[in-house]
């Protein structure tokens, strides 16, 4: 039968607690009065009630006693004065203890013996409300139910006749630890580790001591050759620091260094572009007699006719599979891009009747023996243009370069005395930069 809930009624002071989740009226609380002795201790207490549910809370009145202390409560009065309080995870758990019990404390009787029925019989288990004023439903469960759990409770039960295992202590063997070098044997040879005998540690202190000897050598070899490098080359650095002088003296008036190849002023000047080829060419050879001399533009033997008399087809356009000629790479300074990406207006090609300009044709000429001179007038624009070309090869206008190459020209020296010495900063591009150097002192006189 299911009782309709009541209200709670008014309570001067504090309200009454809501009602826990579930039925209504439904509580988690649980009391068990006259506890047997053999389920005196929560842990015991809580397996045997596992079947029902979780139990979340355990209170026991008088509190319990640690086995090391002395008993307070003689053991007649503790089995009938042990009370327990246990609150469940869920109100379910509750209801199902209390239907269980009463199946387990039949069944239970049935059993045992004379001497313990009177316990089991004083046993009583209650469920507590949530408030006074709140009824407790009727603990009402399914029969197949209560007969499960009620036999789980029965097979769950401590039996005090029943001994208790003892477990064995474990004692653990503590490793034996043993230093790399020591010869000590171990007394068991079946755990002896191979890689611990005398055999296998003396062979790794031999293996230690000839690889610090070996490394020792080396290092030792190693610091001679650096001391003896450093005492052979400091006094010849003294020396030159010395001679320089001032900052930015030209290293062709440092003296030589013991062993160092010849200065660029005492090697030949460079030969022009095209001689430089023409010079390694071998000589055509003498014409045949009865063969007509081929043209002077040309030294290639015409090519050969077809059947016919037909001239050979034209070569291939590059888009049908010949490759265009690779771009070659612009000097230091210049860009390889097109001009209407760098906004530079390109020149027009020279007509061919069109003949070159007299500083062409001059450059072309014996240019690098004529002494470069400017008039007073424009040493500052040529002094503008030899740091605008030295930044765009280094990077910076070294100022000490633009006034070595400023005087220079003021000393009216040629290009072939000044290429030495700036092939020591410029290097690759001294040449280019003598050329361009010339046209410039050219075009200023005029």
């Amino acid at each position: 039968m299911n009782y309709p809930p009541l209200p709670a009624p008014p309570v001067v002071g504090l309200p009454a607690p809501p009602p826990p989740r579930g039925r209504p009226g439904a509580t988690n609380v649980v009391l068990l009065t006259h506890l047997p002795a053999v389920l005196h201790k929560r842990q015991v207490l809580r397996e045997w009630l596992m079947p029902c549910g979780n139990v979340r809370h355990v209170m026991f009145v008088p509190p319990e006693q640690d086995e090391d202390e002395e008993e307070k409560v003689p053991k007649q009065e503790e089995e009938s004065m042990r009370t327990a309080l246990l609150t469940m995870s869920h109100a379910d758990g509750a209801l199902k203890v209390v239907t269980a019990f009463r199946h387990f404390q039949t069944e239970f009787l049935a059993k045992v013996d004379d001497t313990q029925k009177d316990t089991i019989q004083k046993f009583q288990v209650h469920l507590v409300p949530t408030h006074p004023d709140i009824p407790v439903p009727p603990a009402m469960m399914d029969p197949t139910t209560v007969q499960v759990l009620g036999d789980r409770l029965v097979a769950s039960f401590p039996d005090p006749n029943r001994p208790t295992p003892v477990v064995a202590p474990v004692t653990v063997k503590e490793p034996v630890i043993r230093g790399p070098d020591s010869d000590e044997e171990q007394d068991d040879e079946e755990e002896e580790d191979p890689l611990t005998t005398p055999a296998v540690l003396a062979a790794v202190r031999e293996f230690r001591r000839k690889l610090a000897r070996q490394q020792g050598g080396k290092a030792t070899r190693r610091q001679e050759l650096v001391k003896s490098k450093i005492e052979h080359w400091k006094p010849i650095v003294r020396q030159r620091m010395l001679a320089g002088g001032v900052p930015g003296v030209p290293p062709s008036q440092l003296p030589p260094l013991p062993g160092a190849p010849p200065p660029p002023s005492q090697l030949p000047p460079p030969p022009l572009p095209g001689a430089s080829m023409a010079g390694q060419l071998p000589p055509p050879p003498p014409p045949l007699p009865g063969v007509p001399p081929p043209p002077l533009g040309s030294q290639l033997p015409p090519p050969p006719l077809l059947p016919g008399n037909l001239p050979p087809p034209p070569p291939p356009p590059p888009s049908l599979g010949q490759l265009p000629p690779p771009q070659i790479a612009a000097p230091r300074g210049v860009s390889n891009l097109p001009a209407w990406m760098t906004q530079q207006a390109q020149q027009p090609p020279p007509s061919e009747g069109s003949e070159p300009s007299p500083t062409k044709r001059r450059k072309t000429d014996d240019w690098q023996s004529q002494p470069l001179s400017i008039p007073s007038t424009a040493q500052t624009p040529f002094r503008d243009f030899v740091a605008t070309q030295i930044q765009q090869l280094l990077g910076e206008a070294e100022m000490s370069l633009v006034d070595f190459v400023c005087q220079q020209v003021q000393a009216q020296k040629t290009v072939t005395q000044l290429l030495p010495e700036l092939q020591d900063v410029l290097e690759e591009d001294a040449f280019g930069f003598c050329e361009r150097l010339y046209e410039k002192v050219q075009e200023l006189r005029e």
